[in-house]
């Protein structure tokens, strides 16, 4: 297994494309704060990642063209399932 690492390019790139969003998603810089407040602003992100789709977008069992049945979910399905159970731990 070879080990990669990304080059100072890459990962300005990155930082570049996300950062707008990051701010964005967290309030911060947004229009209706005062320019002048020196009040802290804080926020938090939760990062979620998986590869865990097994080559599957869609819940569709291509070999039986259906569905696959309730609990045996694939793909972004299975991911949406987390990703509900975060939001609803984080605004609790």
């Amino acid at each position: 297994m070879r080990l990669r690492t990304l080059s100072s390019s890459t990962l300005a790139l990155a930082l570049i494309v996300t950062g707008p969003a990051a701010a964005s998603a967290t309030g911060l810089g947004s229009a209706d704060a005062p320019a002048d407040s020196q009040a802290a602003t804080t926020g938090e992100l939760t990062l979620l990642a998986t590869t865990d789709v097994h080559g599957n977008v869609l819940n569709w069992d291509y070999f039986a063209n259906k569905p696959y049945p309730a609990g045996e979910e694939l793909g972004m399905s299975r991911a949406s399932t987390l990703i509900n159970g975060v939001r609803e731990d984080r605004s609790a």
